[in-house]
This record gives structure tokens, C-alpha cells and sequence, in this order.
């Protein structure tokens, strides 16, 4: 989220219209604090829901065979997509985006055997976009360190604003950039990318 915000400021794609904006009627500290109770929520609950429960019990009946575990994973990602269509502001790139993020938790969630990595992943993407930036999914203002918008066109097209990174095309490359580093992650910890994840971990 930092090196998207980043570059998108570099390109003059966002200016930055407000700072240290609280939430109404809260002193600025409260409205920082308060959100990371509120994303840590969210993301605790999305996560249990739609990666921990599910994966989990559609390995346990269709096996844990390569195509099984893209299954599991693919299956709650739609559904995980289906829940923010009526998000205010959504759109049809925003939707898509927001399964491939689906996928993404969800093979973080297979390849680590823990829910660890998807809801640190979840809160940090929410939390920065929403209480640092200033960019809230569902249209809510909640206060925050800094205050975006589109410069024009372009910048709502790469950007996703007023709704967020999910619904411009850099959240899809944000999405693959995901990916990659997962990769190099795993590779890190394994020495190598196994063929077939080891989602036996979770059991």
C-alpha cells in the first residue's frame, strides 16, 4: 500500500488535500487508536470467515491434491468478492481485484498453515489505506493522517479513488507484486517453492 500510495504520488496521479483529520467529534488520537480496533476486527472476522473456516473444511472433503487446494481457495475468494459488490462506489475492476486479494489471503493462509499472514496482510491494507491515507472502501470517512484525491481522469483510472486501490489497475499489479513476494517469501523460509503446497500444516 505504501509503494502504490507512493508511486502514485510521484506520477501526480493523488495530491494530498487534508492532514491529521479526526473523525467527528473525537480528538485525532482517538480516531487512530479506535481504527486499529475496528481494521483488527474486520480482519480477524473476514479472515476466520472466509479463508480460516472454509479452506480449512473444503480440504478436509475434497483432499489436499493440487486442484483441491486452488478449490478451496477459489471458492471462498468468490465469495469473499460477492460480499464488497455493494460496497458504494464499487465496480467491476474493484470486484475482480477484490477476489484476486481473496486468493491471495487464502494461499498465503495454505502455504503458511496459519492465519497469521492473511490477517497481518488484511489489517495492514486496510488500516494504511483507510486511517493513513484517508481512503475507505465503503464511502465512510473515519479520520485520518492524510486526505486523497484524484487529480483528474487518469488518476481515478490507475488509482481507484474515490473508492480505493482495489478499483484502480494498480491494485491489480499491487495484487501480482503480492503474489511474487509471497513467492520469494516462501522461498525464503523452504529454500525452495515446494510443488505442492503443504497445506497439511493446518491440520
Amino acid at each position: 500500500m505504501l509503494g502504490t500510495v507512493g508511486l502514485e504520488l510521484a506520477m501526480g496521479w493523488v495530491k494530498i488535500t487534508d492532514t491529521l483529520v479526526p473523525a467527528p467529534g473525537q480528538p485525532f488520537a482517538a480516531t487512530i487508536l479506535l481504527g486499529l480496533v475496528a481494521v483488527a476486527a474486520v480482519a480477524f472476522g473476514e479472515e476466520a470467515s472466509y479463508r480460516g473456516y472454509p479452506i480449512k473444511n473444503f480440504t478436509e472433503g475434497l483432499g489436499t491434491s493440487r486442484w483441491a487446494i486452488v478449490a478451496a481457495v477459489s471458492i471462498p475468494a468468490l465469495y469473499f468478492g460477492a460480499a464488497h459488490v455493494t460496497n458504494p462506489g464499487a465496480t467491476w475492476l474493484s470486484s475482480t481485484n477484490t477476489v484476486i486479494f481473496g486468493v491471495l489471503f487464502g494461499t498465503a493462509y495454505v502455504m503458511t498453515g496459519e492465519l497469521a499472514l492473511p490477517i497481518g496482510l488484511h489489517f495492514a491494507w486496510d488500516y494504511i489505506q483507510a486511517f493513513v491515507f484517508g481512503v475507505v472502501g465503503n464511502g465512510s470517512h473515519y479520520g485520518a493522517v492524510l486526505v486523497l484525491a484524484p487529480t483528474g481522469a487518469a488518476g481515478a483510472r490507475w488509482t481507484g479513488l474515490p473508492y480505493g486501490v482495489e478499483a484502480g489497475a494498480l491494485g491489480t499489479v499491487a495484487m501480482v507484486a503480492g503474489f511474487l513476494l509471497l513467492l520469494a517469501y516462501r522461498r525464503i523460509q523452504l529454500g525452495a517453492v515446494p510443488r505442492v503446497t503443504p497445506f497439511e500444516q493446518v491440520y
